[in-house]
């Protein structure tokens, strides 16, 4: 097989590599999704639940690329709304589902880049009508020292609200 120059495909590769992909089911498999990050850039979207203007509910995150606190989100897939990603984020991270979702609002956007590849966040803002589990309120000025450093554009904005 002949090599491509700069690291670029052959045409015999990116048939393959196009025809493999067209078999993707989103969402894709996780190895995959990491490619691709590398690769496009992705749409994340944060939910800041705010317990008052002062208070921020994060989660623990302890994987391959990320430990320590954080802003719960997910990542935009194809043909979604960024309010769905919003919801579905809502259930699969916080266990909470519309109903239990008061104040729900987008407030901005961010330039990321991180271990991942890089892309925007959507930062929506809302309230929670039940006593959540999986996480903890932490005022704005007083961030646990394991805070993920590539969300603080995101902590700025919400001190802003105040």
């Amino acid at each position: 097989m002949k090599m491509a120059k700069n690291n670029q495909l052959t045409k015999s590769e990116e048939k393959k590599l196009v025809r493999l992909l067209s078999r993707v089911k989103l969402p894709a498999p996780y190895p995959v999704f990491i490619v691709l990050c590398k690769s496009v850039p992705m749409v994340a979207v944060d939910i800041a639940l705010m317990k008052d203007k002062n208070h921020l509910f994060l989660t623990y995150r302890n994987d391959e690329f990320y430990r320590g606190w954080h802003i719960p989100g997910s990542i935009l897939v194809f043909r979604e709304k960024p309010i769905e990603t919003f919801y579905r984020a809502a259930k699969k991270e916080l266990g909470l589902g519309p109903k239990n979702l008061t104040g729900v609002k987008f407030q901005n956007y961010f330039s990321q880049k991180d271990i991942r590849g890089n892309g925007i966040t959507l930062l929506f803002t809302a309230h929670s009508a039940v006593k959540l589990k999986n996480g903890k309120y932490f005022c704005l000025d007083n961030l646990p020292e394991d805070f993920l450093k590539e969300q603080l554009m995101e902590i700025k904005a919400l001190k802003q609200l105040r």
